[in-house]
């Protein structure tokens, strides 16, 4: 469908809004690659609390990152993520990740390494990539732009069924809870904060499906090109 070398779309919200699930099957519709950026920042996550590292180190975080391999790929049930050639999509998801995952997110050593990694895939053939801070940060100059969103209650529900299914023991008022630490951790942020940016199309998800969010992504996309050739 994209005949072109590059074309980003680029589609930050804020925790369990839904962006990895639509992003992966937009790009499904669209016939391109989906990247999961916070899958990645996840990934390291879990490598460093299984090596150990000090996760307020940036030098160590830095280097455990020059010295491990994460790739993801796309598959019908979702992104796969290895790291090192093993396989550990289900793992990235536990309590222990979810709550130390910020401490990665918040180093400018990682952040920088992490960027230049995403921009690499993006410049191979048009994509989705989805985070907190594709907008602002790593494309700002996307061809398009979006924010998905939904309200605190609705994506903390969705982050307490995704637990419950991963074998995690949480209450609803424990993961509301960190939802909305979360929500003020991301938005004020020193390094790459969480941002709604006004050229991106604002979407709240609370009172829509998934394939509904997805067929508005996809209309305005096609209309988007329409109007570019």
């Amino acid at each position: 469908m994209l005949g072109r070398k590059r074309f980003v779309i680029a589609i930050d919200g804020p925790a369990a809004s839904g962006k990895s699930t639509v992003s992966r099957k937009l790009a499904y519709r669209l016939g391109i690659r989906c990247l999961d950026t916070g899958a990645m920042y996840r990934a390291l996550t879990w490598a460093a609390v299984e090596r150990k590292i000090d996760l307020s180190c940036g030098r160590a975080l830095a280097e455990l990152m020059d010295n491990v391999s994460i790739n993801l790929r796309d598959s019908g049930s979702g992104t796969r993520v290895l790291v090192n050639g093993e396989e550990i999509s289900s793992r990235i998801r536990s309590a222990q990740v979810t709550a130390s995952v910020r401490l990665i997110a918040d180093s400018p050593e990682v952040r920088e390494r992490m960027r230049r990694l995403q921009r690499r895939f993006a410049s191979e053939a048009p994509i989705v990539v989805e985070g907190r801070d594709m907008t602002s940060a790593v494309f700002p100059d996307a061809e398009i732009k979006v924010y998905l969103d939904a309200s605190p209650e609705v994506r903390s529900e969705r982050r307490f069924r995704e637990l419950l299914e991963a074998g995690e023991e949480v209450s609803r008022e424990e993961v509301l809870r960190d939802i909305q630490r979360r929500d003020e951790e991301d938005c004020s942020r020193s390094v790459a904060p969480l941002v709604r940016l006004p050229d991106a199309l604002y979407i709240d998800s609370s009172e829509k499906s998934v394939d509904e969010v997805v067929s508005i992504l996809e209309k305005f996309v096609r209309e988007r090109l329409g109007n570019c050739s």
